[in-house]
C-alpha cells in the first residue's frame, strides 16, 4: 500500500472549495431574497411620499381663481429657495392674468412659494413657518387674498438646486390649469 504524502493537503483544499460554494450558495441566495425586499421598500418609500396622493386627485380650481384680478407673490421659506418669487416673477408678468400687487392687504390671490404643506395660517401667524422642512420640495399654493383660503396647490421634488425651476414650472401649472377650465367652460353649452 502506497501513501500519498499530499492527501491531507488535498482534503483540506477540496473542503475550503465546499466551503466556499456553500457561503457563495447562502450570499446568492440572500441577495435573491434581498431584491424583491429592496424593490417593494422603494416602491412603498415612492407612494408615501407628502403630497402624494393630493397629485392624483387634484382638486377643481376655484372660481374666486378666475375672477381674481391682482396677486402677491411670497415666499415662507429659508435662504435655499428665497429665489422663489424672483424666479417665478417673469412668467406671472408673462402670463399677464393678474396685476401685481405691492403687498398682501391689495391682493386678491397670494401664490406662496414653500417647503411644507399649507396649514391655512396665512393671516394667524407670526412671522414665517417655523416647522422643520429638508428643502426637497416647492409647494406653490394659492391662496384668497382675503380669507386666506387655499384655492389650490401644487408641488414639485425637485431637490434645493432646482428651486428656481420649480417655481416657474409650478406658476406654469396652474396658468394651463386656469387656461384649460376657461377654454371648457368657453366650449360648454350654455344653460
Amino acid at each position: 500500500m502506497r501513501i500519498d504524502p499530499c492527501a491531507p493537503q488535498r482534503g483540506l483544499k477540496a473542503r475550503k472549495n465546499e466551503m466556499l460554494l456553500l457561503s457563495r450558495a447562502s450570499a446568492m441566495s440572500t441577495s435573491t431574497l434581498a431584491q424583491p425586499l429592496l424593490i417593494s421598500l422603494l416602491a412603498l418609500a415612492f407612494f408615501c411620499q407628502p403630497g402624494y396622493a393630493q397629485k392624483g386627485g387634484r382638486v377643481p380650481l376655484s372660481p374666486k381663481i378666475l375672477k381674481a384680478k391682482s396677486v402677491f407673490l411670497d415666499c415662507d421659506c429659508r435662504k435655499e429657495m428665497a429665489g422663489s418669487v424672483r424666479s417665478a416673477l417673469p412668467e406671472v408678468l408673462d402670463w399677464g392674468r393678474y396685476q401685481l400687487a405691492r403687498d398682501r392687504e391689495h391682493a386678491d390671490l397670494i401664490f406662496l412659494f414653500s417647503m411644507n404643506p399649507y396649514l391655512g395660517d396665512y393671516f394667524a401667524r407670526d412671522g414665517p413657518d417655523r416647522r422643520p422642512a429638508i428643502v426637497d420640495y416647492t409647494i406653490l399654493t394659492v391662496i384668497d387674498g382675503h380669507t386666506g383660503e387655499a384655492l389650490w396647490s401644487d408641488w414639485k421634488r425637485w431637490g434645493y438646486i432646482l428651486v428656481s425651476r420649480a417655481s416657474r414650472a409650478l406658476v406654469r401649472d396652474l396658468r394651463v390649469a386656469v387656461e384649460g377650465k376657461l377654454q371648457l367652460d368657453s366650449e360648454s353649452p350654455s344653460r
